[in-house]
């Protein structure tokens, strides 16, 4: 499991306290659609082969004021990655 604090209150914060369970599955479209984009630009993106990230493959993640930062371990967003991927993506509704 990926441990974020709250880091005006020191607490654990669960993901789904800003992407509510009916949302997750637009959520993982959303990032997948920006792991995509990230593939893209490094020039690793195999449209024959897509990755398709879960909620699992998430190595960590962020609450912004105006998004939400997700990033992944090393390979786990793609075999041609180099270190960490990371993506923003809005919350949803917004």
């Amino acid at each position: 499991d990926v441990l974020v604090l709250d880091p005006l209150t020191g607490r654990a914060v669960d993901l789904s306290l800003f992407v509510p369970l009916e949302a997750t599955k637009g959520f993982l479209a959303t990032v997948n659609a920006e792991v995509a984009a990230a593939q893209q630009r490094g020039g690793f993106y195999d449209p024959a082969d897509p990755i398709e990230v879960t909620e699992d493959d998430i190595a960590g993640w962020a609450p912004l004021s105006d998004r939400i930062q997700v990033w992944f371990s090393r390979y786990a967003a793609g075999q041609g990655a180099m270190g960490a991927v990371t993506v923003s993506v809005p919350y949803p509704g917004s």
